[in-house]
């Protein structure tokens, strides 16, 4: 059995810039089968990432089925959030296992194309929230009144912190994190993994699927790859990437936290993670 379900292509076909202004990844989208830049462009985040027929996808969208089967035993009367739920991509399946769902998305534009989702699907027991200037602290006066005891931050914290202090400020978000839920509630964390084998591998595999993939020099491919080192990556990470961003430090201080991984998969290219207070 299948638990997650993948919107409607149907929906996100065709939706253009009304709906997809400044969002940082337009930059880099590629084209469709070599079309012009412009009319044939990716228009979606979720089009381009999930609602394609081949093994890139299917490989970028395992996480989502992962994170739901690692927290099954909350489904059906619990209260759930995605935060940093994109244009949609989830929330059908939150709904249909969650009680009520609680989307989350700083990005305007995405969060249009929710509600938008929403509606069109006819989704009752799911909100979208935009976040767009609101702190943690904020978010929790806006929120449905619920009891929320899981929240889903996929694909998400690789980009929250400060440079200076990369992992220190992740763990200062996910306190923040843990603000919106129950005193027993859990965070259920993907991360795409940036380090050892399974990185050198997904830097192969993408550049033969043609899969975009950002730059790197040799010296530090080889660096993460065989030491889990991304010291030099980290000068230049910013919130828009991933390279510099080391899944393997980011686990060591969640360890060292007052934090505690109660569940783990390791995915071929992504790792999820279940966390809850300690």
């Amino acid at each position: 059995m299948r638990y997650f379900e993948a919107p409607p292509k149907e929906f996100y076909f065709g939706k253009r810039s009304a709906n997809c202004e400044n969002i940082y990844y337009e930059k880099w989208l590629p084209q469709r089968d070599g079309g012009a830049s412009g009319e044939d462009a990716y228009p979606t985040y979720t089009e381009y990432n999930y609602l394609g027929s081949g093994l890139a996808a299917r490989i970028k969208s395992r996480h989502f089925e992962v994170a739901l089967r690692l927290t099954q035993d909350l489904f059906g009367a619990n209260h759930a959030i995605d935060l940093g739920c994109a244009d949609g991509v989830f929330l059908p399946s939150l709904s249909k296992h969650f009680a009520s769902v609680c989307g989350i998305e700083q990005h305007p534009p995405f969060a249009r194309l929710s509600r938008s989702l929403v509606e069109s699907v006819g989704l009752p027991n799911v909100t979208v929230l935009c976040n767009e200037g609101i702190d943690l602290a904020g978010l929790k006066e806006r929120i449905p009144e619920r009891e929320y005891r899981v929240l889903f931050l996929l694909e998400v914290i690789e980009h929250v912190g400060d440079r200076d202090a990369l992992y220190e400020s992740k763990l200062a978000f996910l306190r923040g994190v843990f603000g919106l839920l129950e005193p027993d509630g859990v965070v259920v964390l993907s991360v795409p993994r940036m380090v050892g084998l399974s990185f050198l591998a997904q830097r192969m595999g993408f550049a033969v699927l043609g899969v975009h993939r950002e730059a790197i020099s040799m010296r530090n491919l080889l660096r993460a790859s065989f030491l889990c080192d991304t010291a030099d990556l980290r000068e230049e990470w910013d919130s828009s990437k991933h390279l510099g961003f080391n899944d393997r430090e980011l686990e060591q201080s969640i360890y060292g936290s007052e934090f505690r991984i109660v569940k783990k998969r390791n995915l071929l290219f992504q790792k999820v993670l279940v966390i809850s207070r300690r």
